[in-house]
């Protein structure tokens, strides 16, 4: 490796033969600088007839660069291309550029000698530390800490179409898109020409597809044209592919980086598949310009040096904790496409730790105690969560007024607790309702899966208001929160209305996991939040569908009867227990309650005397068929939409009647939160639909079709799925205690972190599902096919293994203690870190047959006997 750690090349082509020079082999190494300066780019010649002797390059270097000039400074490797940049644009001389990683300090200009050299005093105004919130684009000059990070990403942009930013939370994905990558493209700093790109970023939210659309809209045009633009774009954004193509080429006539931040709201947020096929579908259209989503190769060339890279570039970040949903989405393409495209966000070292914490006062004219510092870095565990902390306890210390010591750092509460103090302070400083109402405002934004994981969402604040919270108390209360940075704002793109609304967000995820009071509440309230949160979504279908068709989208029965005791409830609780609807769900549920009302005095008035009539005559089972006919024809009048809330009333209402729903067509339809309790779905189909939060404990689903399902935080108690088909499913925090899987086909699905303890799991296909962290302890897995399935981390603690197919399988940290291994089949499979400790009667030879055996964990009496045993078949390890 070259010991040069900076690199300065700069080519005068003026006069000169065609330019034959590429860029694209340039790949920045960590720790190393490069600026290069280019004045002529291929078959491009300095104009006739300007005589310039010496050459525009040198007149401007030997100005810039001379030391006592009247200049901008600190001159450095930045600096200078902007200003050479900016005098050759007088004689329209070409100039090509790039910096990658520090900027590299040339000279200073005599007339910033005293700039240097002095220090103003500290104001509020000018604190160099966010808090909570990103770093902005305009706050570049406080960013420190990621300079080769931002170089990385800068090469992707420029040579890729597609560049994926991974890290857990916390580790500053949107400062580094903000002031890292848009800051130096808008500015064209580092890449010539790129301060004419367009930069557009889109947060996907719960309806990514809207997000997209607003996204794309001309920040530049007047309202009006942005309405008309709106109308232009959104039918073609919902065409997938085809249509985000035709899109690019009518209204972007620059390159496009369209930034998506939070790619992981595609999962945690939007609970519509289809909307999320269709947004991944418009990207990688874009990414692949001439071919189909569906045709796109595995083994495609996502790079290439050719114009048509220079149309489009789409740059995700996403946390790491999702990588693995990312990776199975669209069969397989996106898949290969992250995996090739992809930079790693590391945690901060203890050197780019405290460049953080020193630069940015640098910059802000002020010095650190040494001896704060030095406290900070020994508090910081380096792990993910420690740049917010860090930020914000620093927020905090200017903000005060205090001075930045070890005493006042202390009894903010140090790294570790200074945010939960602060926090703690600013709900005491408000008034009783008010802290009701922050209350309210809180357990909103943060929602509970069901496996009692806080999801982010962001919420407008008309949709906040209730009867008890109005629009004004929200407004309020909202920004005194901004002012203690636990809230954001941010106004919404065509918003109409008397008050302008604007969107509400958690300032940052690390609040819900720091704030102890917010935890404590979420804790005694996640019962009811689950069922406002599936309230308010029946709501928000109510409202969006066309007026005259409302009416097919009201509860009825049980559903309506639990949303009024829901309602009715919340004013007999306390306070701090309440979980209040929203005005739209309030109304949703009266006019439920007055078309019931109404239907109950049609029908008296109707057929009054009827039913006894039938009762006399021994027509009862005749009327009878008539309710199942008139449910029945409501299910078949919904056949075809993917929608429908008197469809998913009308099939728990004829369950509950006993009838059978076995051997019927329910692919690609939403039943999320459906109860069919004690069901008989046999041989029915649900491909590719939604049963997210179902209850089918009890239900039978025997050689059922379930693939390509949905079934997160689904109740499966004692049902039966024997021979059922779950093909690719997505099984994620499922309820599958005492169910019977025999022969069931799991291939490919999602069952991370399931519970299948002692389930009936005999014959069941597994191959290349995803079982991370399932618990299977005492399951019957005999007989069963795990090919290619990742185990990592998996109970299988007195399991039945017997027959068990393990073939390259993931069994890394799999705890096998007291398992039955008679027969198991494990040739090629990954045992690093595997327990054998509890195993009696271990097949020797197939352990042999295994991968990296070695690093698994065994009696010291079964290592002697490996030691002696052949393989029954040498491993093809990779």
């Amino acid at each position: 490796m070259s010991p040069i750690q900076n690199l300065i090349v700069w080519l005068d082509c003026c006069y000169s033969e065609p330019l034959n020079f590429t860029f694209s082999e340039l790949t920045p190494k960590i720790g190393k600088s490069y600026s290069l300066i280019v004045t002529n780019r291929r078959f491009q010649m300095m104009p006739q007839g300007i005589n310039l002797d010496p050459s525009a390059l040198k007149v401007a270097l030997l100005q810039d660069l001379n030391p006592s000039s009247a200049g901008i400074g600190r001159v450095t490797t930045l600096t200078l291309t902007q200003l050479i940049a900016a005098y050759l644009a007088e004689y329209r001389q070409p100039l090509f550029y790039l910096n990658l990683g520090e900027p590299i300090l040339l000279t200073y200009h005599a007339a910033s000698q005293h700039d240097r050299e002095s220090s103003s005093p500290r104001t509020k105004s000018s604190c160099p530390y966010p808090g909570l919130r990103p770093f902005q684009v305009e706050e570049s000059s406080y960013f420190f800490g990621r300079r080769d990070l931002t170089a990385r990403l800068l090469n992707k942009v420029r040579l890729s179409r597609f560049v994926a930013l991974v890290g857990n939370s916390g580790t500053g994905k949107s400062s580094l898109l903000k002031a890292g990558l848009i800051h130096s493209l808008q500015t064209g700093s580092s890449i010539s020409g790129s301060d004419r790109w367009i930069v557009r970023v889109v947060q996907p939210g719960e309806k990514p597809l809207n997000s997209l659309v607003l996204a794309l809209l001309n920040p530049d045009l007047s309202t009006a044209e942005q309405s008309r633009q709106l109308n232009q774009i959104q039918p073609l954004v919902h065409q997938g592919a085809n249509g985000f193509r035709k899109i690019l080429e009518v209204f972007f006539r620059d390159r496009l980086v369209l930034i998506v931040d939070q790619f992981e709201e595609m999962f945690t947020l939007c609970q519509n598949a289809l909307e999320r096929e269709t947004f991944l579908d418009c990207l990688l259209g874009a990414i692949a310009p001439e071919t189909s989503v569906s045709e796109v190769s595995p083994h495609h060339n996502w790079q290439s040096d050719s114009q048509e890279v220079s149309r489009f570039c789409c740059v995700l970040s996403l946390r790491a904790d999702y990588l693995g949903q990312c990776l199975e989405m669209q069969g397989g393409c996106f898949s290969n496409y992250l995996q090739e495209n992809l930079i790693m966000i590391p945690p901060m070292d203890r050197t780019t730790l405290r460049e953080v914490i020193v630069e940015p006062a640098q910059q802000a004219n002020f010095s650190l105690n040494p001896d704060l510092v030095n406290t900070i870095l020994q508090d910081a565990d380096y792990g993910s969560n420690t740049l917010p902390l860090l930020q914000y306890t620093l927020f905090q210390l200017w903000r005060q007024g205090k001075d930045l010591q070890v005493d006042a750092y202390r009894e903010l509460g140090g790294i570790r607790d200074s945010l939960n103090q602060r926090a703690n302070l600013a709900y005491e400083g408000l008034t009783d309702l008010e802290q009701e109402t922050t209350h309210h405002i809180f357990l909103t934004l943060v929602q509970m899966n069901e496996s009692g994981v806080p999801l982010i969402r962001g919420v407008v604040n008309r949709d906040l208001v209730t009867p008890r919270y109005t629009v004004a108390l929200i407004n309020v209360v909202v920004q005194k929160l901004v002012h203690e940075q636990l809230l954001t704002t941010e106004a919404i793109p065509l918003a109409t209305g008397i008050e302008q609304p604007f969107l509400i967000r958690l300032a940052h995820e690390i609040i819900a996991q720091e704030w102890k009071l917010l935890q404590k509440w979420l804790s005694h309230r996640q019962d009811n939040l689950r069922k406002k949160q599936k309230i308010e979504e029946a709501a928000r279908i109510w409202q969006n569908v066309p007026i005259k068709t409302q009416k097919n989208y009201l509860l009825t029965g049980t559903v309506l009867k639990e949303a009024r005791k829901f309602q009715e409830v919340q004013p007999q609780l306390a306070p701090s227990d309440r979980v209040p609807l929203s005005q739209v769900a309030e109304v949703f549920i009266q006019a439920s309650i007055r078309a019931q009302r109404s239907n109950q005095a049609k029908f008296v008035a109707l057929i009054g005397i009827i039913p006894l009539i039938l009762l006399i005559f021994g027509g009862f089972q005749l009327y009878q068929q008539s309710q199942f006919q008139r449910y029945w024809q409501v299910v078949k009048d919904n056949q075809g939409k993917r929608e429908s809330m008197p469809r998913l009333q009308a099939l728990e209402t004829l369950n509950q009647m006993g009838q059978s729903l076995s051997n019927q067509d329910f692919n690609e339809i939403n039943l999320q939160g459906i109860n069919l309790a004690n069901a008989n779905l046999a041989k029915s189909s649900f491909t590719e639909s939604f049963l997210t939060g179902a209850n089918l404990s009890q239900a039978n689903l025997e050689k059922a079709d379930l693939t390509q399902t949905e079934l997160t935080g689904a109740n499966l108690t004692g049902a039966n799925l024997s021979q059922g088909k779950l093909l690719k499913s997505y099984l994620t925090g499922a309820n599958f205690s005492k169910v019977n899987l025999g022969e069931a086909d799991l291939s490919g699905a999602n069952l991370m972190r399931i519970n299948l303890t002692g389930a009936n799991l005999q014959k069941a296909n597994f191959a290349q599902a995803e079982l991370t962290g399932a618990n299977l302890a005492k399951a019957n897995l005999s007989n069963s096919n795990l090919t290619k399935a990742n185990l990592w981390g998996v109970d299988l603690s007195d399991a039945n293994l017997n027959n068990t197919n393990f073939s390259h399988a993931d069994l890394t940290r799999v705890n096998l203690a007291g398992a039955k291994l008679k027969g198991v089949n494990l040739e090629g499979a990954n045992l690093s870190n595997a327990d054998f400790s509890g195993v009696n009667d271990i097949p020797l030879a197939q352990v042999k047959s295994a991968c990296n055996w070695q690093k698994a964990t065994f009696t010291e009496e079964t290592k002697r006997q490996l030691a002696q045993t052949k393989a029954a078949k040498f491993p093809a390890c990779h």
